[in-house]
């Protein structure tokens, strides 16, 4: 079970870390592989925090597009 904050994000006003949402994706991708390691590939993501309005819905859509198997919104052509 991933407790899933977004706190560390870019222009979140407590964590000040600056991190982008392609790092969420990428840290869940990660924990995937793990999961597929250790436990039968069960894993269970829960949002818990992340207090900027701006980026929040971004590095949620990341992770959710991560666990779908989908390619990141951005490197669809239109």
């Amino acid at each position: 079970m991933v407790s899933c904050g977004f706190d560390g994000a870019a222009l979140d006003p407590l964590g000040h870390m600056m991190l982008t949402a392609e790092f969420f994706g990428t840290v869940t991708k990660q924990l995937m592989a793990i999961a597929d390691r250790i436990c039968e590939g069960k894993l269970v993501v829960c949002h818990e925090g992340g207090y900027s309005p701006e980026m929040v819905p971004f590095c949620g859509v990341s992770v959710i597009e991560t666990l779908a198997g989908l390619l990141p919104l951005s490197l669809y052509s239109i």
